[in-house]
């Protein structure tokens, strides 16, 4: 609303510092018993104001003796109330005591723009100290609930056991709505790339045949090492983690931006960024000590040894035999764990022959519409997308093939999705095998197939394909062809389009 003209401009108030947070001067307001802050004020320097100058100190007065009488002091245990203490004793007098004639006490007063206070900084607290110490701190902590929110992450190791404990205090930036309170989204400018999976197992299969060094180091609270210009915080930590690395002679792989490399000679490293997590891959230990020391010199690192885990997957290796292996048997019981079947049959296989699903098979009476609401279908299926996308490609066709009803899930769709829980139960110790073969040059195979009609709705078929890096397989993928395939001979050539467009 617009102020009245004849309303005052301006609050009497009392000098007692700098804020930390913002520019400006700090202010207690005695009839209200509130600090504020405000950029706009007039320092009566060179003038003693009276009581008697100004009818708002006669309140000023009561309300003292009120808080003398009322000992609100012990209830306020902030900076703010020793202030008072530099007030002169003389004024704090009772009346019953004494019969000396009461005279105002010389106080040095100010005049503050009104106006800026109605705006906001009137009564409000200039920080969370303060906000809890207000009368309305109820009202501010409901406040503070809205806008912010605590993150809590536990880090685990390879057996699943948490090693540590992070939490982050962040604003609720999840909560806006795309196209009204922003524009662009990912952009190369305003997200953080990660390195893809597929390129952390083609360099373990690398590794494993030339029998490279693997070291895992972690950057301690990563995002605070980024030089902020917006609030994309994890981009701004990419690329300055991108400058710092490159002036250690390391480029960056033009379609994996988290993959650098760096030769000297008969030395090579690769270095992987995933976030926070970083993989180092050496053939020559000296060299591997001069990167661990440039980075620890860049930003605060933890050391974590030789890589024996990252992004939920366990490393295994077997140096004698040149031989590294990749498993997800913790994560795998974590998700059997969360639904339930940690102690189900074992199945054999992670579907059933033959079996063809269409989404007429939905649920459809309002008993099992109501059943399934309480089912965790679609998260199930995302809980073995991971395991597909990591370390099992023999449950890439089933995984396919459940995640496709996730709209109207029935009691038979769930039933198969529990199937592959059963599977993955009884074969959650299988890995991804690299190396024993040494003799044999380093080159990659591909393997393509298809199936035809196998999707019972729209008659599309199946395109899959595997490819294989020192006797292990580093890519596979299961999907539904894009185009309807006419016979069974052109399904296979679109599956083989597919592959070779991967290839490439």
């Amino acid at each position: 609303t617009k102020p009245d003209k004849l309303e005052p401009r301006s609050i009497k108030c009392i000098f007692i510092g700098y804020p930390k947070e913002t520019i400006g001067y700090s202010f207690y307001y005695p009839p209200e018993n509130k600090v504020l802050v405000a950029r706009n004020a007039e320092f009566l320097e060179n003038s003693l104001v009276t009581q008697e100058a100004s009818g708002s100190l006669k309140d000023l007065e009561i309300i003292q003796e009120e808080d003398t009488h009322l000992s609100i002091d012990t209830s306020l245990n902030h900076e703010e109330d020793d202030l008072e203490i530099d007030e002169p004793q003389s004024d704090i007098i009772p009346i019953r005591r004494s019969t000396r004639t009461r005279h105002a006490p010389d106080r040095m007063c100010l005049y503050i723009d009104a106006e800026e206070h109605k705006l906001g900084d009137l009564g409000e607290p200039a920080n969370y100290k303060a906000a809890l110490l207000d009368p309305d701190s109820d009202k501010w902590l409901n406040a503070m609930n809205v806008e912010i929110k605590w993150l809590f992450k536990k880090k685990t190791d390879m057996d699943g056991a948490g090693h540590t404990y992070k939490a982050r205090l962040v604003a609720k930036g999840y909560t806006q709505t795309p196209g009204i309170d922003y524009e662009e989204t990912f952009s190369p400018e305003t997200f953080s790339p990660v390195a893809d999976i597929r390129a952390i197992r083609i360099l373990i299969a690398i590794t494993a045949f030339y029998d490279y060094e693997i070291w895992r180091m972690d950057v301690k609270t990563a995002f605070l090492n980024g030089y902020l210009s917006e609030k994309q915080t994890s981009r701004q930590w990419n690329k300055r983690f991108d400058d710092e690395i490159k002036k250690f002679g390391f480029t960056q792989k033009r379609d994996e931006p988290c993959v650098y490399l760096k030769a000297s000679g008969s030395n090579v490293t690769f270095l992987i960024l995933y976030v926070d997590d970083i993989l180092i891959m050496e053939n020559n230990i000296p060299m591997l000590q001069d990167v661990k020391s440039y980075l620890g010199r860049c930003f605060a690192m933890k050391d974590l040894g030789e890589a024996a885990y990252i992004r939920g997957i366990e490393i295994y290796r077997d140096r004698s035999r040149r031989l590294k292996g990749l498993c997800q048997s913790a994560y795998i019981e974590k998700i059997l764990k969360r639904y339930h079947k940690e102690n189900s049959k074992r199945g054999s296989i992670p579907v059933q022959e033959k079996l063809r699903l269409s989404k007429s098979q939905g649920a459809s009476t309002p008993a099992e519409l109501k059943r399934m609401q309480n089912v965790p279908y679609a998260l199930a299926v995302g809980s073995i997308m991971y395991a597909v996308r990591c370390t099992r490609p023999g449950v890439a066709f089933a995984q396919n093939i459940k995640s496709r009803f996730q709209q109207n899930p029935s009691d038979l769709y769930w039933t198969t999705v529990k199937n592959i829980l059963k599977y993955l139960r009884n074969t959650k110790d299988m890995f991804l095998v690299y190396g024993c073969d040494i003799k044999r040059e380093l080159r990659v195979s591909c393997y393509t197939d298809a199936e035809y009609l196998t999707d019972a709705d729209d008659l599309k078929s199946q395109t899959g394909y595997v490819f294989v890096l020192n006797r292990g397989v580093v890519d596979w993928k299961s999907a539904k062809q894009s185009i309807v395939a006419t016979s069974s001979a052109e399904a296979e050539y679109i599956a083989a389009f597919d592959a070779s467009k991967e290839t490439v």
